[in-house]
């Protein structure tokens, strides 16, 4: 009937935006809303997402110094290799493999690695430097043959006790066999190497005057890449050094025993 009000069915439809099937007045197909539909911007727990924290911008390594990285780099694998180190000395076939059984020292093997490593560092740090000190103990043929090899592995344990002592974290103690010890001193030019020598000598003099049983000893040094620029090259001239030292002095008979106590030689 003309002029009569649409039924509340008709409004509902009206409403709801066409038939059941879901076509809108201008013919095209549109889904109902359902509640569950809605998009939220929070996660799946209600909790916002986080908020992606953006990376290193690899093209921002390139505006760095090549200086910088290079020390960087340097100073990440030097740290490397000192943990490397640490947890190593945790297994006791390693330390066994790289400790002398005589006087608790490292042996030539760790030795010969770590100057592999002082050496990788120079390439890696231009203009880094390091120093070695070679030390022997005078007469300990004489001593192991006239007195004993007891008193000849005491004379050992002495020197190596003695030369822990005044030694940086980093530096390294070592008996490379026999009668000769090796010092390696990182980060050590000539003159800190010197210094070291003058200071071990002064030690040396004052613990031969209140200890009998200081042993005689002979030390020479060298600084890398001063004195060579190849380890072959740079014990070499410590060796040499060592022994002029040892043919200035005059010869002891044997090192200072409490056994038998001939004159102290110095050093």
């Amino acid at each position: 009937m003309a002029g009569s009000r649409p039924s509340k069915s008709g409004q509902a439809k009206a409403k709801s935006g066409g038939s059941k099937s879901g076509q809108s007045k201008s013919g095209q197909f549109q889904f109902a809303k359902q509640p569950g539909n809605k998009r939220r911007a929070s996660g799946p727990s209600g909790v916002p997402p986080r908020t992606a924290v953006p990376g290193p911008v690899a093209t921002d390594l390139g505006k760095l110094p090549r200086v910088y990285l290079e020390r960087a780099f340097a100073k990440l694998a030097e740290e490397n290799a000192r943990l490397r180190r640490e947890v190593l000395a945790s297994s006791s076939l390693w330390q066994v493999a790289h400790q002398d059984p005589l006087t608790g020292l490292w042996n030539r093997r760790y030795a010969d690695e770590r100057l592999a490593e002082e050496v990788s560092r120079s390439k890696r740090e231009p203009g880094y430097r390091f120093s070695v000190v070679v030390v022997d103990v005078d007469n300990l043929k004489h001593i192991n043959d006239h007195i004993g090899h007891a008193a000849g592995d005491e004379a050992l344990r002495w020197v190596a006790a003695f030369l822990r002592q005044g030694l940086r974290l980093h530096d390294i103690c070592a008996r490379l066999g026999g009668d000769e010890f090796l010092l390696i001193l990182p980060t050590s030019g000539e003159k800190e190497a010197l210094d070291f020598v003058a200071r071990l000598n002064r030690r040396w003099r004052a613990a031969a005057e209140r200890d009998a049983s200081a042993a005689a000893i002979s030390v020479g040094t060298a600084s890398f890449p001063t004195d060579g620029a190849t380890l072959p090259d740079l014990l070499a001239v410590a060796d040499d050094a060592m022994y002029a030292h040892k043919h200035r002095r005059k010869p002891a008979a044997t090192g200072v025993l409490r056994a038998v106590r001939p004159q102290v030689t110095r050093i």
